[in-house]
């Protein structure tokens, strides 16, 4: 199985495992290394101290071979006997090879064939060396004397088996521990692992029951648990919330707009089935087109609506901003429904200066969606204002407020919504599809600004525009 087939749990396991065997192993080597180090380091001090110690006594007795050997021979006797577990040689060779003194069997043992070679005047080589008994001696030698026909040849041998089967004994249980110790890594991260993929098999239990029927569940957060994955179910439960709250709209959408477009297409389907259920005249005939042209008018612009609030939602509607006064864009819409102002017997006034960085075509339909509703809910003899009002921070606020009944506190939230529509007695015209607010929020979204209402029953609505500071500099002129 490859690396990148395995679980997320599996891989856990293989690298901790991994990383807890390369450290067992490092550590395991290193120990025996280290000793082996000061084994061996013991075992050639001892051999160099008695190489020196032996060269001294030649120095000192070369001139008298009788007192050389018995100084030889005794302090091999007194070495011999100090180190009881260990066997120690040593032979002192004189001109043409003849052996002066050595130690007791040693000539069975180690014969001077097995020796290195001496280097002149110094030390020569240490060899390690297997005999046919399965033993291991180091050997060395070296020269000792001074003058051409005083030169001995030193030859010391330490059996250093015991210390071999020691290192032999040491490994084997270093392998063993090393062994055991994958073993039990090897248990203990799967141990760990699963212990701590605990919480995110939850999580996963909690994700394989969510559904569209289902969007109400939640990952549960524990104040123990893991903060990653607390991060991680935070941000899941704050996806969960937004798509509940997306999928409900987009039923109440859906409901919404099935009522809508029920009641013109049964309506114009009812007068087709009645002019068709006789021959009729083409004045008949003409009657109904013309009763038919007002329910067409309206669903085309119910459809025109839902195009541009999709399109808004997706941001698809190109933004060109650019630079103008508030007043004279108020000013135009204005005159655009005075001629309805003036059959509703209702006062429309603009006031305020004011610059703003906005689409012109957009700020002009938010206004105007804003002004025939202020139109359609405020009695004969009110007033609407129109206010702009440059803001200390460069914003801008545009702002408008009727005189009509208000609106009930229950209703206030969801005013933006679409295709909510308060109780249609409020209303003293022919009420909309209840779509205009919708676009008007989604157009100050498309600006990066927002869109803000205010009302007391019984004194009138206040709709506020607020259009942010692009262009920082030239808000602070």
């Amino acid at each position: 199985m490859k690396f990148g087939t395995l679980s997320l749990a599996g891989r856990l396991t293989f690298l901790v495992t991994l990383s807890f065997v390369t450290i067992l192993c490092v550590a395991t080597l290193y120990l025996y290394v280290s000793m082996r180090k000061n084994v061996s380091r013991a075992d050639s001090d001892f051999v160099s101290n008695e190489m020196a110690h032996l060269r001294t006594i030649i120095s000192r007795y070369s001139n008298d071979s009788r007192l050389l050997v018995e100084e030889v021979r005794e302090e091999a006797q007194w070495e011999a006997s100090a180190k009881k577990s260990t066997m120690y040689f040593v032979r002192v060779l004189g001109k043409h090879g003849k052996i002066l003194v050595e130690t007791e069997h040693m000539e069975n043992i180690l014969p001077p064939a097995r020796f290195p070679p001496p280097l002149d005047s110094k030390f020569g080589e240490r060899r390690q060396w297997q005999s046919g008994h399965g033993r291991t001696f180091l050997l060395q030698s070296a020269w000792a004397g001074s003058g051409a026909h005083k030169r001995y040849l030193i030859q010391v041998g330490l059996d250093i088996s015991h210390e071999e089967t020691i290192l032999l004994d040491y490994r084997k249980r270093m392998a063993i521990v090393l062994f055991a110790g994958v073993i039990i890594s090897i248990l203990i991260c799967v141990l760990v692992v699963r212990t701590g993929m605990r919480p995110l098999d939850d999580i996963m239990k909690t994700v394989r029951r969510i559904s569209a029927e289902q969007l109400h569940e939640r990952i549960g957060l524990s104040p123990r648990g893991p903060k990653e994955l607390t991060t991680l179910a935070v941000a899941f439960n704050g996806m969960l919330d937004r798509l509940e709250e997306a999928f409900g709209r987009l039923s109440r959408f859906s409901a919404d707009i099935a009522h809508e477009l029920r009641t013109p297409v049964n309506g114009l389907m009812g007068a087709a089935e009645v002019i068709l259920s006789r021959d009729r005249t083409a004045e008949e005939y003409r009657q109904v087109i013309e009763a038919g042209m007002e329910e067409y008018s309206r669903l085309s612009r119910i459809i025109e609506s839902l195009l541009f609030l999709a399109r808004a939602e997706n941001r698809e509607i190109p933004i060109e901003r650019c630079r103008f006064e508030v007043y004279n864009e108020m000013e135009n819409i204005r005159e655009l429904y005075d001629a309805v102002a003036e059959e509703a017997g209702v006062e429309v006034v603009c006031r305020g200066e004011a610059a703003v960085d906005a689409e012109p075509v957009l700020f002009q339909r938010a206004l105007a969606n804003l002004l025939a509703n202020a139109l359609r809910h405020t009695p004969r003899g009110g007033r609407v204002d129109l206010v702009a009002e440059k803001l200390p921070d460069g914003s801008v606020d545009i702002s408008v407020s009727d005189t009509g009944f208000g609106i009930a506190p229950e209703h206030q939230p969801r005013i933006f919504d679409r295709f909510y529509r308060v109780d249609p007695a409020r209303s003293l015209k022919t009420a909309g599809a209840g779509l205009g607010l919708a676009i008007v929020k989604s157009i100050m979204e498309l600006h990066g600004g927002r869109a803000t209402m205010r009302s007391e029953v019984g004194k009138g609505t206040t709709f506020t525009l607020r259009f942010p500071c692009l262009l920082r500099q030239a808000c602070l002129k």
